[in-house]
């Protein structure tokens, strides 16, 4: 089938159009034809089917242009920029406005179009009349979440429906190994280990794991933990770490840590033998990723000073605003500006033992205020008498000072026996799973169908 270009149809019209003025003018003035004999005729206008004027003919032509002008449908992916909202940006489509109206109702429906982020992607199916300059919309989604996405519909009369699905995610189990180069945390996520899962190992070894001193180069490590992917076998979510193992030193004195959740408890990290790794109090009160010790506990020469000191504690270097935690459950004793200490806080763990946090640039605490292990208290800082940002750690046992490198206290919780029994079997499960799994990320397919949930 032959097919015609718009320009191409536009000219064939005018040269009708040229052609038709000559007819008209031609018609309107008869004229003699000569003939072989002397007999004269004379050239009557046929008005049969002939358009009334030539403005009339004109709109015939130019409606048969239009007639067979394209309707493009098109797709299309908008990335949504600061201030935009669902309406400018169908707008800048060109889309009526009476029109992206009821697609939007019908979108709020299903979704708060306010939660839309700066960057987000929208995909947009629409059909664009060239000659009318119109735009329609056909279709529109966007995912509102990791795991939803936004489907909006149009009918062949114009109703827009929209419908919120679910996209279904495999869970899938990974495995990684290897060496220490500069850092643990630098290794693991160089193996493609999501940062959030080397960290959660960071800290389920912490109690037992001198971070700053203990790992050395070419130290062997292997982590297990859950991921969920899409059909496409992209990441959508990491999940739990499900065990670690780690040699420092390599003096081939492994701690391996299993995760394990009791009956009538909560998520945990146990020893080999079952045992809570969480102690007491932790030794490096923040994320050992983002400091390093500068000073240690004892006897130095003092920065400022100039003269031998005992230092009471242990120096960490870190960027201000570095988020500092509690390295126990306990109770806010102190939260104030205290001399060359500067902004400090200390907590009063139990009857033995306090631990306090000096040159803060941000307390987050209140005297007598209840915290947990791990829970954020403020942020590193330089107030008081220091040379630069850095936490100055210090623990004192039944009031004095000791060296928190140094501590090796008791778990804080035991298994009973039926959780212990439930805790060999997942361990034994564990490695199984790890003795069956290859030693790198796995990429697993899986068949993938939305959900419908609204």
């Amino acid at each position: 089938m032959v097919s015609f270009s718009r320009t191409q149809l536009t000219g064939f019209g005018c040269l009708l159009l040229a052609t038709a003025l000559a007819v008209h003018d031609h018609l309107s003035n008869p004229r003699l034809l000569i003939g072989s004999s002397s007999d004269f005729m004379v050239a009557q206008k046929d008005t049969k089917d002939t358009p009334s004027d030539l403005t009339e003919l004109a709109e015939q032509i130019t409606n048969s242009v239009d007639a067979t002008a394209e309707i493009e449908e098109r797709d299309n992916i908008f990335q949504i920029s600061s201030g935009d909202t669902m309406m400018s940006m169908l707008a800048r489509i060109g889309v009526a406005r009476e029109e992206a109206t009821r697609a939007i109702e019908a979108m709020k429906r299903v979704y708060d179009l306010r939660e839309l982020k700066v960057g987000q992607d929208i995909n947009v199916r629409f059909r664009k009349d060239s000659s009318k300059k119109e735009v329609s919309l056909t279709s529109l989604s966007f995912k509102a979440s990791l795991e939803n996405e936004i489907i909006l519909e149009s009918s062949e009369d114009g109703v827009f429906s929209a419908k919120k699905y679910q996209v279904a995610l495999q869970k899938v189990q990974r495995c990684v190994e290897g060496t220490i180069d500069s850092s643990f945390y630098s290794a693991a996520l160089k193996r493609g280990v999501p940062a959030q899962v080397v960290r959660e190992a960071i800290n389920a070894l912490s109690f037992d794991v001198n971070w700053q001193h203990d790992p050395t180069r070419g130290d062997p490590f292997k982590i297990v933990y859950e991921v969920y992917q899409d059909t496409n076998g992209n990441v959508v979510r990491a999940d739990n770490l499900k065990y670690v193992a780690f040699d420092p030193g390599g003096k081939n004195n492994v701690r391996r840590v299993y995760r394990f959740q009791p009956v009538k408890g909560t998520p945990g990290y146990y020893d080999a033998n079952g045992v809570s790794v969480v102690k007491t109090l932790l030794q490096t009160p923040m994320d050992p990723s983002k400091m390093r010790v500068t000073s240690k506990f004892g006897r130095r020469i003092h920065p400022i000073l100039g003269y031998s000191k005992q230092h009471k504690g242990v120096d960490f270097a870190a960027a201000t605003g570095t988020p500092v935690r509690a390295a126990g459950d306990g109770i806010i004793v102190k939260a104030s500006y205290w001399g060359h200490y500067g902004n400090i806080v200390q907590i009063k763990h139990n009857s033995e033992y306090t631990t306090a946090y000096a040159h803060l640039s941000r307390m987050k605490v209140k005297v007598g205020q209840k915290v947990r292990q791990n829970q954020i208290i403020g942020n590193v800082g330089a107030t008081g008498r220091t040379t630069g940002a850095h936490l100055h750690y210090e623990v004192l046992r039944n009031g004095i000072h000791i060296n928190p490198q140094s501590l090796k206290l008791l778990p804080t919780v035991k298994l009973n026996p039926k959780d212990l029994a439930d805790f060999r079997r997942v361990k034994m499960q564990i490695e199984k799973e790890i003795a069956e799994m290859p030693s790198a990320p796995s990429q697993i397919a899986s068949v993938d169908t939305r959900i419908k949930t609204s």
